[in-house]
């Protein structure tokens, strides 16, 4: 188990604000703060502009946590930017060297958060210039610090800062350091679309038309005073556009990455009206207790419900929704591979051999599916309603190949060096073109509040 964690990333990143959460959960560890190693030293030298020049700064950083790891702490938690590649090498190389446990964390943020953070911050308020001048010293380092994202060895822990809270960053190190495993969401399976899915998954999937929404609105007839929840929301594919047409919406997933990405899409957009909960299908009790009975005019779950127990989610819906709202379910097209395409059928081919296994769900989008889930919404007491819209989209090899990817979860993407490869064969599968038509056809099974559910209400 490593025992010293060395975080490291730009001014702004958040390194003080994540030791000190560590440090919460593991009281017995030391926080150790190389910049006082410097600060001692420019009381017997002239200050220069940064003293990780001094060779001098480099041997005593390692000097003294070899002693204090030696006689005062288990764990040393280090938060300590070390942006120059050599500076880097030099102290965690030395610490190794010394037979020390090193796990080394960098925390990544895009420059303009960097920017607004270092703004931000409070100094010392009888000297302002003194703050300035730190605080333009510290912007002027931001570019660097962006840059050296890229550069970080082999076997860091890279975090994302401006996506993930305190909170979630100290469970991600802990996990990785061995003082913890990273927290499950009960009632979760493991569907893999974390890490570098979630892009992906955000890039290249299609989202839903005005008219679909159109659909949803008038079955339900949604208005601005209306809450709705989006269940299984992935990125916000369904739930940013909905935001539009109500008061405010609560989107659900049990992936944080998918949700924080969802956060920057809200973010991007402008759009302030969305909560996200980290949770699965089975916490709606937990929604209806907080917001109460009838206080919903819609539930909606996009592409997400073969995930799902239907009839336990149908049930435990029905008390959170309003007369005459309902339960939404939204099948964005069918998988690229399962068309009746001559393109289609050599993609599948092509993915059964390379995955080695044969390729068989729709997910949601089949005929079967969709007749179980009216016969769930039915039995459930929803009046069932249906509406779709169809469209035709031209896609490139690159949507093409990042449409596969999003689907297949972390545990089966291949690796960038393997990536070109893929990306030949399924140019060869389209070929002579470079462009794939895709008919799109969304499905929407609305299940409508009736009299005889509300009557028995308690």
């Amino acid at each position: 188990m490593p025992v010293i964690i060395w975080i490291n990333g730009g001014f702004g990143a958040g390194k003080t604000t994540l030791a000190e959460e560590l440090h919460r959960r593991l009281p017995d560890a030391v926080v150790y703060n190389p910049e006082d190693v410097g600060l001692m030293l420019w009381k017997w030298m002239r200050p220069n502009d940064d003293f990780q020049h001094l060779p001098s700064w480099r041997e005593l950083v390692v000097a003294t946590a070899l002693s204090l790891r030696r006689h005062h702490a288990e764990t040393l938690i280090v938060p300590m930017s070390l942006i120059r590649d050599a500076y880097r090498a030099e102290i965690l190389g030395g610490l190794a060297h010394a037979g020390e446990e090193v796990l080394h964390v960098f925390l990544e943020a895009d420059a303009g958060v960097l920017q607004e953070r270092v703004n931000a911050r409070v100094g010392i308020p009888a000297n302002p210039g003194a703050n300035q001048s730190a605080r333009e010293w510290a912007l002027s380092r931001v570019d660097a610090a962006v840059a050296a994202a890229t550069r970080q060895p082999t076997g860091t822990l890279l975090l994302r800062s401006d996506r993930l809270t305190p909170a979630e960053l100290a469970d991600e190190v802990l996990a990785a350091a061995g003082h913890g495993a990273r927290p499950q969401i009960r009632g979760a399976s493991d569907l893999g679309f974390r890490g570098e899915i979630a892009d992906l998954y955000h890039r290249y999937r299609h989202g839903y038309s005005p008219a679909v929404l159109d659909a949803i609105t008038g079955i339900f007839g949604l208005t601005n005073d209306d809450l709705a929840v989006d269940v299984g929301c992935g990125t916000g594919q369904l739930t940013l556009p909905m935001a539009a047409r109500v008061r405010a919406v609560i989107g659900v997933d049990p992936e944080r990455d998918m949700l924080q990405r969802a956060r920057d899409a809200a973010r991007d957009a402008g759009v302030a009206n969305v909560t996200w909960m980290l949770g699965v299908d089975i916490d709606l009790p937990t929604i209806r207790a907080l917001l109460g009975d009838g206080s919903v005019g819609v539930v909606t779950v996009g592409q997400a419900l073969h995930w799902m127990d239907q009839r336990t989610l149908f049930a435990n819906a029905a008390p959170l929704l309003r007369p005459g709202g309902g339960i939404a379910v939204v099948t964005n097209g069918t998988p690229l591979w399962l068309h009746d395409t001559d393109w289609s059928r050599a993609l599948r081919q092509f993915l059964e051999q390379w995955l080695n296994t044969e390729i068989k769900s729709g997910c949601g989008t089949d005929d079967e599916s969709q007749r179980r889930y009216r016969e769930a919404l039915a039995a459930a007491g929803y009046e069932v309603h249906s509406a779709a819209v169809d469209y035709d989209v031209e896609l490139t090899l690159d949507e093409l190949v990042g449409g596969v990817y999003s689907a297949l979860g972390v545990g089966r993407l291949p690796p960038p060096s393997e990536r070109p490869a893929v990306a030949e064969q399924v140019r060869r599968i389209i070929a002579p073109r470079n462009l794939v038509t895709e008919h799109v056809h969304v499905a929407i099974l609305a299940g409508r509040m009736r009299s005889d559910q509300l009557s028995g209400r308690s």
